[in-house]
């Protein structure tokens, strides 16, 4: 987790209770903003200066990462796909690449809008984003992970991605492989079949308990 106005790092094990601090990551950072996390590292972006490091979760050891565009305040939205990190970066929302492996930076995408980036798809070749760049048919993308290209799904919900998944649907006729899963904050829900190009949409409405 991470904390403010403090700006740490910490832990908590849930079998032990224990909670340790592990220091502030990005030097001179109030907030902890966003993080990704795998078996080795810890991945952790800032705010108001746009900070991004490492931290080696076997010797504690602190890398820095450049942010190669100016002026950002927030380091946002970051996932953990195919040896990639995909961070994205307030005011521009552009998403930044890095190949985790040397930390480079092997692709930028301007104008992603929303929030979440998605988990590897179910083949683990692609990840799903919502580009709005004034250029491109605005809604949902997939980026390869292999030619590091992004084309359009044909997938427009009126919301921002909150929270990826797929589903297998039990009713394979209708809904044949996985289906992806959309929410948004205020409980709205989006579902798309690449197989069917269609999908559902569930409003608050249809969420609340009678």
């Amino acid at each position: 987790g991470g904390t403010y106005p403090g700006g740490r790092l910490f832990s908590f094990d849930p079998a032990t209770g224990q909670t340790a601090d592990l220091g502030q990551v990005n030097a001179g950072e109030t907030y902890l903003r966003s993080l990704a996390i795998d078996d080795d590292y810890v991945y952790a972006g800032s705010q108001p200066n746009a900070k991004l490091a490492r931290y080696d979760r076997h010797t504690g050891e602190v890398t820095d990462i450049p942010i190669p565009i100016a002026g950002q305040g927030t380091t946002y939205d970051m996932t953990l796909a195919g040896g990639y990190l995909f961070v994205r970066v307030e005011p521009i929302n552009s998403l930044i690449v890095y190949d985790t492996s040397d930390l480079s930076v092997v692709n930028t995408v301007p104008k992603v809008t929303g929030r979440v980036i998605s988990q590897a798809d179910p083949s683990g070749k692609s990840v799903w984003f919502r580009l709005n760049n004034g250029v491109d048919p605005v809604g949902i993308y997939r980026y390869d992970l292999e030619t590091h290209t992004h084309s359009s799904l044909g997938f427009n919900p009126n919301a921002f991605p909150g929270a990826w998944m797929w589903y297998e649907d039990p009713d394979q006729e209708t809904w044949p492989g996985m289906t992806a899963i959309m929410t948004y904050y205020n409980g709205r829900i989006y579902t798309w079949n690449e197989t069917k190009r269609k999908g559902l949409y569930f409003g608050e409405a249809d969420l609340e308990s009678t």
